[in-house]
């Protein structure tokens, strides 16, 4: 198996993206319950990462897209945006667009919490889920208030029509960033959202999957990692056309 899932990740990213390019993807990472970003990011696509840090995966796209793709980042913390703009022009990557704001159902403000050890683990605490790394606000080094908008609205103020693949990591607001997605989830870009919360008791990547099989995509729950208590977590939510 651990064979065949290497192979798979060799050869699908030179796999073009028409549509039995896709339903061979789809098909690969349902079998295998894996969904490693070669397998769901080609040459030459346009990337968008909602919630991202420093050191985070940014760098393993970039090689992926190549220099004809694009990676766009939407992230609010100041800490982060900062990181990455300067490893930007440190290493004069100019592919790369970094649009400093929070994705949400609709404009206004958000208060974050800021993680006291992991910049990955920053949190909007009133997303109205329980997520497993969530801690008490007076465990955070701090809270700062940000802007948010539809991921609609800031891609197109970007003039950002068009994207190939969609990952959302945002601790708990998931279901927040999909309400401020109409545009984008009537195209068939694929989406990758992570799901370690609970929303209304429910494990997230149920209510995340039920939420886009209505919207007209076949989706794949893949293997969970193991969170802070050794316990394996509910998996995310891989989504195609």
């Amino acid at each position: 198996m651990e064979i065949i899932r290497q192979a798979a990740r060799r050869t699908l990213p030179r796999i073009p993206r028409t549509r039995p390019g896709q339903s061979v993807r789809f098909r690969v990472i349902k079998w295998t319950e894996r969904a490693p970003l070669p397998m769901a990011i080609a040459r030459g696509d346009t990337v968008v990462q909602v919630g991202a840090v420093g050191d985070g995966e940014l760098w393993s796209m970039l090689p992926l897209v190549g220099a004809e793709g694009r990676v766009v980042v939407v992230e609010p913390s100041p800490e982060n945006v900062d990181a990455i703009r300067q490893r930007l022009t440190r290493d004069g990557i100019t592919n790369v667009t970094v649009i400093d704001k929070g994705a949400w159902s609709g404009p206004g403000k958000q208060t974050l919490h800021v993680h006291p050890k992991w910049s990955a683990s920053n949190i909007i605490l009133d997303s109205g889920t329980k997520h497993d790394r969530a801690m008490t606000p007076g465990d955070y080094a701090g809270a700062v208030e940000i802007d948010v908008d539809r991921l609609d609205d800031l891609l197109a103020l970007h003039g950002i029509e068009h994207c190939d693949f969609i990952k959302i990591t945002v601790m708990g607001a998931e279901l927040h960033v999909l309400s401020g997605m109409d545009r984008l989830l009537s195209t068939d870009a694929t989406l990758w959202v992570k799901a370690h919360s609970t929303i209304d008791g429910r494990p997230a990547n149920t209510v995340i999957a039920d939420l886009l099989r209505q919207r007209g995509f076949r989706t794949v729950t893949v293997k969970g990692n193991r969170g802070p208590d050794g316990i394996r977590r509910p998996g995310d939510v891989y989504a195609m056309r």
